[in-house]
């Protein structure tokens, strides 16, 4: 019985922590699986290139409510309002700054203002995130930062008993 690549992946899949900063600069983790619920706000996922940041992005896609989606293919969409349970899952912001000279966080922003002002998980390069100026837009939108989560890197010892960091 030959298996298809998505089950493949499926089964090979090793779970995520991601870390990040409360309100009191203390540093906290969170698994992946409890990420959705713990945070009732615009999300950033950063990572440097090649951590995985796609394949959780498609993980939390599959969660009930939430819909994975590139951020290049989400630009292209039509502007449509979406339901207000939806929670949009927007991969890649980092590569629209390769299709166009715009500002990919603006292009992004203003589409889910034309699509009702959706919850949002968004992934970016780390490298390419822009910290405190983007925070404030996504504000300006929203009435709150969004919480910045980073994808901590797998090691050894998670690989080999299939456990979160």
């Amino acid at each position: 019985m030959i298996l298809q690549k998505d089950m493949v992946s499926r089964f090979a899949y090793i779970p995520r922590t991601l870390s990040y900063f409360d309100a009191n600069l203390k540093a906290k983790h969170v698994l992946e699986h409890d990420v959705l619920a713990a945070f009732q706000q615009p999300i950033v996922i950063l990572a440097p290139p090649g951590i995985g940041k796609t394949r959780l992005m498609e993980r939390l896609g599959e969660q009930d409510n939430h819909r994975f989606i590139r951020a290049t293919s989400f630009l292209r969409q039509p502007n449509e309002p979406l339901p207000a349970t939806t929670r949009l899952v927007i991969d890649g912001l980092d590569e629209v700054a390769s299709v166009s000279d715009d500002d990919p966080l603006h292009q992004v922003l203003a589409k889910l203002l034309v699509c009702g002002k959706p919850l949002f998980v968004i992934s970016c390069r780390d490298a390419e995130w822009r910290g405190a100026t983007a925070n404030l837009d996504v504000a300006e939108e929203y009435g709150l930062a969004p919480c910045q989560l980073n994808l901590a890197p797998l090691n050894r010892r998670a690989k080999s008993k299939g456990r979160c960091l």
